[in-house]
C-alpha cells in the first residue's frame, strides 16, 4: 500500500480527512506491520489512543515488540483483527485455487475438504514398533516458545484387541450373538487365511466378565447381555472413563429393568438411553423399518457416504428397541443415525475420557436385520466401535502427560 500521513487534528471535521484518505489509498504489495509501527512511533510526540485495523498476519514476534513501544509512550492501543467472513466459515467444498493479493503470481490449489477439520492438522507417522512411545509437536505459532509445543504419550498396538461380551456363545458359525461381528473384525482368522488380522477379538459369556479382562482391552462390546454384577459394573465403568470403548446391542435375553436402573442411571451411567419398549420381532409380517439414509459426519459412519462400501438403508429391520432420553443426561450424547420411524438407530455418549455407542437393534443377523445385510452392518459396528484406528503405523490413541485422550483417525 502506498503511505499516507495525516497530520494531527483534534477537530470533528478531521475525522472526514482521514475517511478520506483511507478511500484514496490503494492496497498493492506486502505489509510489514511491524516496521511501520517502529517508523511511525517517534512521530507521536502526545499521548494518544492508538486504533490498529489489520489481519494481523506477519511477524508476530516482531508486532508486540513493535507494540510495546507505544505502551512504554503511555499510548491506549486497540487492535481490531479484520477477518473477512470466508476466513472463519471456510464455505469453499471442492479444490480451489487461492491468489495472494500482497504478493504477485503466488497462488496456491488445494482441497478445503482437509483444510476443514476443525481446525486440527492431521498427519501419519510410521513406528518401527509396538509399545509406549513419547512424541513432540511442534507449531511456531505463538511468541512463547513454551506454547508451541506439546509432549504426547502414544501406546501402539500390534493388534487391537477387542472383547465381545456374548449373551448367546454358540460354536456353530454365525449362530451365536457376535457371529457377524467376529467375522467383519477377524475376516482373514474366519476364513482360515495366513495374513493376520489387525483385530484381536476375544468372545466371553457375560458372567465370566472379569476386571483383568478389561485391562487387556481397548474395546468391549456387550451384546444381548443380561446384566452384570456390580464389580463388573463398576470395572466397564473404570475402563471407560480411562479412555475404553463401549458398544452396546439389546437382544431377548438383556433384563431391560436392570440396563435402566444401572447402566443408564437416569443420566449417570454408560448408556445414553433408555430401553422403552421392543418393537416387531423377527419373523413380523409388514414393512420393515429402515436406516435412514442420509450423509454422515460421524467418523465411524463415514465409510457409508462412499456407495461402494453399501449402504445402511438396504438393512431390513423387523425389530428394535424404542430409546428414551433421559430428563438430565451427565455427559455430552449425540443421536449418530435414526431410523425411518423416527426413533434413535445409534446414540453415542462420553463418560470421562472413553464414549460408549449404544444400537437399538440387536446385532445377531436374524433377530433384528435380515441375513442379507448382516455381514455390511457388522463391518459397520466395527467402525462404530473405533475399530479401524491405526495400528504400528498410525497411533491408536494420543495422552498427554501419561493420561488417554481421544486420538486422530486416518
Amino acid at each position: 500500500m502506498q503511505e499516507r500521513s495525516v497530520t494531527v487534528g483534534g477537530r470533528t471535521s478531521h475525522l472526514q480527512v482521514l475517511l478520506d484518505a483511507l478511500q484514496r489509498s490503494r492496497p498493492g504489495g506486502e505489509t510489514e506491520l511491524a516496521k511501520a509501527f517502529h517508523d511511525l512511533a517517534p512521530r507521536l510526540h502526545r499521548r494518544g489512543l492508538l486504533i490498529v485495523l489489520s489481519d494481523c498476519f506477519g511477524d508476530m514476534p516482531q508486532l508486540v515488540k513493535a507494540l510495546a513501544h507505544f505502551r512504554h509512550a503511555h499510548h491506549e492501543i486497540i487492535v481490531f483483527q479484520i477477518w473477512d467472513r470466508a476466513e472463519l466459515e471456510f464455505p469453499f467444498t471442492q479444490w480451489t485455487r487461492f491468489d495472494s493479493l500482497e504478493t504477485p503470481g503466488m497462488r496456491r490449489v488445494l482441497d478445503p475438504g482437509h483444510l476443514r477439520q476443525a481446525g486440527q492438522v492431521l498427519f501419519t507417522h510410521a513406528f518401527e514398533e509396538a509399545g509406549s512411545h513419547v512424541i513432540e509437536v511442534s507449531a511456531g505459532a505463538a511468541p512463547l516458545q513454551s506454547d508451541n509445543a506439546m509432549l504426547f504419550s502414544v501406546p501402539v498396538w500390534d493388534r487391537l484387541p477387542a472383547l465381545l461380551a456374548s449373551g448367546d456363545i454358540n460354536p456353530d458359525p454365525l449362530r451365536g450373538e457376535t457371529g457377524f461381528l467376529e467375522v467383519a473384525l477377524q475376516p482373514y482368522a474366519t476364513a482360515g487365511e495366513a495374513a493376520s488380522d489387525l483385530i484381536q477379538a476375544r468372545v466371553t459369556a457375560p458372567d465370566r466378565l472379569q476386571p483383568k479382562d478389561l485391562a487387556e482391552a481397548r474395546v468391549v462390546v456387550l451384546a444381548n447381555a443380561r446384566e452384570l454384577t456390580d464389580l463388573q459394573l463398576q470395572a466397564l465403568e473404570g475402563f471407560v472413563r480411562d479412555g475404553g470403548g463401549l458398544l452396546v446391542f439389546p437382544g431377548d435375553r438383556a433384563n431391560n429393568d436392570w440396563f435402566n436402573a444401572r447402566l443408564v442411571a437416569d443420566g449417570k451411567g454408560l448408556a445414553p438411553f433408555a430401553i422403552a419398549d421392543l418393537i416387531g420381532s423377527p419373523d413380523a409380517a409388514g414393512q420393515p423399518a429402515a436406516i435412514v439414509a442420509e450423509r454422515y459426519d460421524h467418523p465411524a459412519l463415514e465409510l457409508f457416504n462412499d456407495p461402494r462400501n453399501g449402504a445402511l438403508n438396504t438393512a431390513a429391520i423387523r425389530m428394535f428397541c424404542k430409546l428414551k432420553a433421559p430428563d438430565a443426561p451427565e455427559g455430552k450424547t449425540a443421536i449418530l443415525a435414526r431410523l425411518d420411524t423416527g426413533d434413535p438407530f445409534l446414540v453415542e455418549k462420553e463418560f470421562g475420557d472413553g464414549r460408549a455407542i449404544q444400537c437399538s437393534v440387536p446385532i445377531r443377523c436374524g433377530q433384528g436385520v435380515s441375513p442379507r445385510v448382516g455381514g455390511r452392518l457388522a463391518n459397520g459396528f466395527r467402525e462404530l466401535a473405533g475399530l479401524r484406528k491405526p495400528l504400528r503405523d498410525v497411533p491408536q490413541r494420543r495422552a498427554r502427560c501419561q493420561r488417554r485422550i481421544e486420538g486422530l483417525y486416518h
